[in-house]
């Protein structure tokens, strides 16, 4: 069973964060996707910037955070997307979503498995990169606010700051487009 948890970040918070994070425990920025079979590393977080029907211009991400210290980082082809991605029994933590519109924020998560398939058992990997990701949570979530809820999401204070002034986080978008809203409470760190 893998290991998340949910954030609300604006583009701003997701980039200072992983700055940080790069500071503090080490990260090295892998994009999801890649032309070959050879993870692509960026040396910072880059946000994907789409276009919606109505014109509206959408920023998420999209990557996965690896340790500064050398790892097994494994990819495999999609025929449907004629493209190269990271695998997830990779040592790496998927950081994704964080779909921000100007009006919507929508949740994010911070994910890895700390095992992987071999054979037909569940094999740990390797300590030095579960003790890393351990790291890397604990670091990530001293740097956020705390939101309770039926599932913690943890806030950056840019998102903080634009919800007290009027914007809306949401869970994610039904099938219909509607936003499922989070409006739960935010506990400042004092």
């Amino acid at each position: 069973m893998g290991r998340q948890f949910q954030s609300y970040l604006l583009p701003t918070d997701a980039e200072n964060l992983i700055a940080e994070l790069d500071r503090r425990v080490g990260v090295r920025v892998i994009e999801a996707y890649a032309p070959t079979d050879q993870p692509v590393e960026t040396g910072s977080l880059k946000s994907r910037v789409t276009s919606a029907p109505e014109e509206v211009q959408v920023c998420s991400y999209d990557c996965f955070l690896a340790p500064a210290s050398p790892c097994e980082i494994k990819m495999f082809h999609s025929q449907t997307r004629q493209c190269w991605h990271v695998d997830l029994e990779s040592e790496v933590v998927e950081f994704s979503g964080c779909h921000y519109d100007g009006k919507l924020l929508l949740r994010g998560r911070f994910y890895y498995q700390p095992d992987m398939v071999v054979v037909d058992a569940f094999v740990p990997k390797r300590k030095e990169f579960l003790q890393w990701a351990e790291k890397l949570y604990r670091t990530a979530k001293t740097l956020l606010h705390k939101q309770p809820g039926v599932i913690y999401s943890y806030v950056g204070n840019e998102a903080c700051r634009w919800r007290m002034s009027g914007g809306r986080f949401a869970h994610f978008r039904k099938a219909n487009g509607e936003p499922m809203y989070d409006d739960n409470e935010i506990l400042f760190r004092e």
